[in-house]
């Protein structure tokens, strides 16, 4: 029975140890880190708004407000995404104080149906039996032994009522550390569902800014104008970037064109083609480098052929905003512009029908859209040639 009791008492021990062994492993430096990089955004974006609003006091040029506006807007993606983590750790803390407190209400019940079996045992030896068993001493080397004995069985009770204390202060601290989480999970979700408002109401507002000196004859001459130094920015880095490339096989479910392309984008809406626009009034032209696909916001962009991305460039590189370049080839290169978010990187090798980036409506846009261009044999051609069952949209 002494056996027995010691037995039980070292692996409930054990167990005791590894819960909280458990407990106090749980991440708490990772949201700190979370919540710091969080509050940089928030600054960053004060900075930003501060700085926009500095700019059109000043009247300052519409595209140093659009590129302005579209830097506080990445800021602002940002901070979704680091609150989107946070949500994401913080779901993932409560499922596991959750389990720890299932785990330690069933130790607990244990150990209470232990601490009552110790109690019935109790009262039924009643505390005269200890007398008892001492002076059924034969000798003083027996009382000794029997003195120890009766310790062991104090020392055994005490350890009980210890482990059930010990698992009920534990249950009570996890229950109140789960309260909290949750707490902080919804105000995490607050905050999400705020920074995403606020982010569609900066788009709205950069757009309309763009579009507002869009509609106008000098306006449209001057973004125009941005677009094609900027055009020509981007070819003179292309050339320099250029190397000889071997593709990577073909990934994608998707048949390609007689080129080899397959569609940047999950609709096949063109929303302006290749060549000459006419501008506001009908008064003069000018030539569009590519095409413009409709899409929604934070819809996958796809590379349209295997190769190397060896050009990516920020909201704040010119007209063309985030913008992405493949090389496929010797004087083979596809363009994707206007991205809201760029997910590949400078001399990284892509499959075709690999998500590169998402739509957006950065640099000179007025919604969002995927800018398209294909380059070949060192110079642009019309994108429609190969991409079948386009629908032009207004044009």
């Amino acid at each position: 029975m002494k056996r027995t009791r010691k037995i039980f008492s070292a692996l409930f021990a054990l167990l005791l140890v590894g819960a909280m062994a458990l407990t106090a492993g749980r991440p708490v430096a990772y949201a700190a880190t979370l919540q710091e990089q969080l509050e940089e955004k928030q600054a960053q974006k004060a900075q930003y708004a501060q700085q926009i609003a500095d700019a059109k006091a000043k009247k300052s040029d519409v595209l140093d407000q659009k590129s302005l506006m579209d830097q506080q807007n990445e800021v602002i993606r940002q901070e979704i995404d680091l609150v989107s983590t946070q949500i994401e750790d913080s779901n993932q803390q409560i499922a596991s104080i959750t389990q720890q407190i299932a785990e330690n209400e069933e130790k607990e019940k244990m150990q209470y149906d232990l601490f009552c079996a110790q109690v019935r045992d109790e009262e039924e030896r009643g505390t005269i039996s200890y007398w008892a068993v001492l002076f059924k001493a034969t000798s003083f080397a027996d009382l000794l032994s029997r003195i120890d004995f009766i310790n062991e069985i104090m020392e055994h009770d005490q350890s009980v009522i210890k482990t059930l204390r010990d698992l009920r202060e534990q249950l009570a601290q996890d229950k109140t550390e789960l309260e909290t989480k949750k707490a902080d999970l919804e105000t995490q979700k607050e905050t999400l569902n705020s920074s995403k408002a606020e982010l569609e109401q900066q788009i709205a507002a950069a757009e309309q800014l763009v579009s507002e000196y869009e509609s106008t004859q000098s306006g449209y001459q001057a973004l125009y104008d941005a677009e094609s130094a900027a055009a020509a920015e981007i070819e003179n880095k292309i050339q320099a970037a250029e190397r000889p490339v071997v593709p990577p096989d073909s990934s994608s479910s998707e048949t390609p064109s007689s080129g080899g392309y397959i569609w940047p984008t999950d609709t096949r809406l063109v929303t302006s083609p290749f060549g000459p626009r006419e501008s506001p009034g009908g008064i003069g032209s000018t030539y569009h480098l590519g095409v413009d696909i409709g899409a929604s916001y934070g819809s996958s962009i796809y590379a349209t052929k295997s190769g190397v991305v060896i050009l990516t460039d920020g909201p704040w590189g010119g007209g063309y905003g985030n913008y992405v370049v493949v090389q496929h080839g010797d004087g083979n290169t596809t363009l994707y512009a206007h991205m809201s978010a760029i997910l590949v990187s400078e001399g990284q090798t892509v499959s075709q029908g690999q998500v590169i980036g998402r739509v957006g409506s950065t640099g000179n846009s007025t919604g969002p859209h995927l800018h398209y261009e294909i380059r070949e044999g060192g110079g642009r051609i019309d994108p429609l040639t190969y991409l079948p069952g386009y629908i032009p949209y207004d044009w």
